[in-house]
């Protein structure tokens, strides 16, 4: 009479049960990312533009540096330079506008500049989009809020008694 041995591996076909570390690591594994939006200019029916919120502390310093003097810093520069770093496409009635190879637009590209003047200076663009300044600022806030700058985090004391 011969025995028959499984000679597999007996961890393969055990349950797996993730250890709090495992699920630490796979939640560190993935991409935080903010998702994009769209914001309405008020004064132009039917614009929109479409935000990327993601963007990080070096960029934000690298704006406030382009937007400081003398140890001065024009907010209302720098609420115009984060509107357009952030923009990822402008949407009409609902539809993205691309340009003739199909690109989005965004207030760097050509077309865009050429319908304000031809502007080198995208803060310009972007104030002259807009329209009227305090909706050009308020769009700067709303990027500034979903970005998370400012947001509240939720604080649990371990030590507290329930």
């Amino acid at each position: 009479m011969t025995e028959e041995f499984d000679m597999s591996d007996p961890k393969k076909d055990a349950p797996t049960t993730l250890t709090l570390l495992d699920k630490l690591r796979e939640v560190a594994s993935k991409r935080v990312a903010k998702p994009q939006f769209l914001i309405e200019v008020p004064e132009r029916p039917g614009l929109a533009i479409l935000i990327d919120p993601n963007i990080d502390d070096d960029r934000i310093k690298k704006l406030q540096s382009r937007v400081t003097h003398k140890g001065n810093m024009d907010t209302f520069r720098f609420g115009l330079l984060l509107v357009a770093e952030t923009t990822r496409g402008l949407y009409l009635g609902g539809e993205e506008v691309t340009n003739d190879n199909g690109h989005p637009l965004t207030f760097v590209s050509p077309e865009v500049k050429d319908m304000f003047g031809g502007h080198a200076d995208v803060a310009a663009v972007v104030k002259e989009m807009f329209g009227v300044d305090a909706h050009a600022i308020s769009a700067a806030g709303v990027v500034i809020d979903r970005a998370g700058y400012g947001e509240d985090v939720e604080v649990e004391d371990p030590f507290q008694n329930s």
